[in-house]
């Protein structure tokens, strides 16, 4: 089983299958209108990618390395059914009480089928915290899905930190990231399809679960710290959100151009340039993560309060220098 041929092999179906469904999404009605928070968003566009991702990863996976793909169910079935529930909210949008007790039903399924990593010791708290993860960062991708390339690119690098750093998912996690890098193809700027939630939550739900997937040997908190370092730019989109909402005085659930690519781009920003440096953030970040598992734990400590130092800084520049351009 060689990691290499996998990711180049679910790049190649991804970027297959990714035209496909730019195909096919016309005549499912899955094609987003312009939306009116994303200023470059001005014309309809195809919203089915997530099936190009899926088709890419799980084929991958199965073609290079069937046994593994037969042991996978317990990731492979719910991943899908999140696919599913995406395509769904984006043909028949979902009340958001609906939808989120949807992923929190397909969380307790993964749940259910062993997708937990024992971190105290007592089942039923894993199991919780398990299942607590998987639903908010389902919904971290979804809220990070606001740019061109953005999400996509993001992903393939995290899956691809994973690949190296946690050899018991090597494969799904390789087959992930080419299938990203395919997507992207067609992804990247000026996008001609996006992800949709479908595949927000597709991408959301692998690296909830295989971010806790168990390490050989058994880890320590420098693991632990080196996951949250190679998924910290999600985590910050979704944090600065929060923030940058309750500033302005507008409830944190509702959509506005707080979205630090959106602000960068009303700074006048460029799309390339906003994702070359979210790209570029991750790509050192999970670097940074790969290396802690081999220094000391205070270096990991450090590693992490550096991180969060550097985005309260990062959050602080784009509240004071984008904010007058999102007034109204």
């Amino acid at each position: 089983m060689n990691p290499v041929l996998a990711f180049a092999l679910a790049a190649g179906i991804g970027a297959a299958a990714t035209l496909g469904a730019r195909a096919l999404a016309p005549w499912l009605g899955l094609v987003s209108k312009p939306n009116p928070l994303v200023a470059r968003h001005v014309a309809p566009v195809a919203c089915l990618g997530g099936l190009g991702v899926a088709a890419g990863m799980i084929a991958a996976l199965a073609l290079v390395a069937p046994a593994e793909f037969g042991a996978r169910a317990g990731l492979i079935a719910p991943a899908v059914l999140f696919l599913l529930l995406g395509i769904v909210d984006d043909r028949f949008p979902l009340q958001p009480p609906v939808k989120l007790a949807s992923q929190a039903a397909i969380a307790a399924l993964a749940v259910a089928l062993g997708v937990v990593c024992p971190v105290t010791g007592v089942p039923a708290l894993d199991n919780a915290l398990a299942f607590a993860w998987i639903v908010v960062l389902v919904n971290v991708f979804n809220v990070l899905d606001v740019c061109d390339g953005l999400l996509g690119g993001i992903a393939a690098l995290f899956f691809g930190a994973i690949a190296l750093l946690v050899p018991p998912v090597r494969m799904p996690a390789a087959c992930a990231a080419g299938a990203c890098v395919g997507f992207l193809a067609f992804n990247r700027p000026r996008a001609t399809i996006f992800l949709g939630d479908g595949g927000s939550h597709f991408l959301g739900f692998l690296a909830a679960a295989l971010a806790l997937a168990p390490r050989t040997p058994a880890g320590d908190a420098r693991q632990l710290v080196a996951t949250l370092l190679a998924l910290f730019v999600p985590l910050f989109e979704t944090a600065f959100l929060v923030y940058a909402r309750t500033v302005r005085g507008l409830p944190w659930w509702r959509g506005s151009r707080d979205h630090f690519a959106l602000r960068l781009q009303a700074a006048g920003w460029g799309p390339w340039r906003t994702i070359a440096l979210a790209w570029a953030g991750a790509a050192t970040l999970a670097l940074l993560g790969l290396a802690l598992p081999f220094l000391p734990p205070l270096v990991a400590w450090s590693a992490a309060l550096f991180a969060i130092v550097v985005g309260i800084l990062a959050a602080r520049w784009l509240t004071l220098r984008t904010e007058p351009a999102l007034r109204r």
